[in-house]
């Protein structure tokens, strides 16, 4: 059985030429996240890559904004551009634009360089 994607997942994932997590468009580059709030970790923090996106540990509970406030800073700080969160205000899966003229492979590459 073949199975039928709809066209603007088959036309993002060979726009890019990266991974299914990261992508390009008109407004910077978009990166998707996966958040864990209040883990018992002392900063935020990377801790892997994975085929749905970027697994990142915020100390913080998910109360009045922190965590998505605490995410713009960290990767504002990481990447050195202007950063937001995109969608997922109020979930774990978010997904951050990034108001920056750089390639996603750079970006990967940053952001794969600061796992820990």
């Amino acid at each position: 059985m073949f199975k039928f994607l709809p066209i603007f997942q088959f036309h993002r994932n060979f726009s890019t030429k990266t991974t299914g997590w990261i992508y390009s468009g008109k407004q910077g580059v978009f990166i998707d996240l996966i958040v864990k709030p209040k883990a018992r970790v002392k900063q935020t923090c990377i801790t892997e890559t994975t085929t749905q996106g970027v697994v990142v540990k915020v100390p913080l509970p998910p109360t009045d904004n922190k965590v998505n406030n605490e995410l713009a800073r960290y990767f504002t700080k990481i990447l050195n551009c202007d950063t937001s969160i995109a969608k997922g205000h109020k979930s774990r899966k978010k997904t951050l634009i990034c108001a920056t003229k750089s390639d996603c492979v750079e970006i990967q590459t940053i952001l794969k360089h600061n796992i820990t």
